[in-house]
């Protein structure tokens, strides 16, 4: 199975704080008790360090719902302040028996923030 792309907007003067919830093929929400999630986010996918690590949170366990939250600050070093800027990341489920799983995957456009 292919992962989602999903692309995520942040405002670097802004910060990222959203909730997502997982669910089986048939739509359900799954248990996510014995799942660690992580979301990375590198300059280019499967190249170079990464430049951002999210903050992870489940949320509701039985009702697979996970919260992820990037600080906007946490990309200013990152080039073209005043325009915007394409990264790429994933989101990586890893099970209690180390299997590793990515359900979503796609681009972080950094746009420009107008107040500071």
């Amino acid at each position: 199975m292919h992962p989602n792309h999903i692309d995520i907007a942040i405002h670097r003067n802004a910060d990222y704080l959203q909730e997502w919830q997982f669910c089986d093929n048939q739509g359900q929400p799954i248990n996510i008790d014995d799942i660690d999630f992580s979301m990375k986010v590198r300059e280019n996918a499967g190249q170079g360090p990464v430049v951002v690590t999210a903050d992870v949170v489940r949320t509701d366990v039985i009702n697979g719902r996970v919260q992820f939250k990037i600080l906007g600050a946490a990309f200013s070093a990152i080039e073209g302040q005043t325009e915007l800027v394409k990264l790429a990341y994933d989101i990586v489920m890893t099970y209690s028996d180390g299997i590793k799983f990515v359900p979503v995957e796609g681009h972080i456009i950094l746009v420009p923030g107008v107040t500071y």
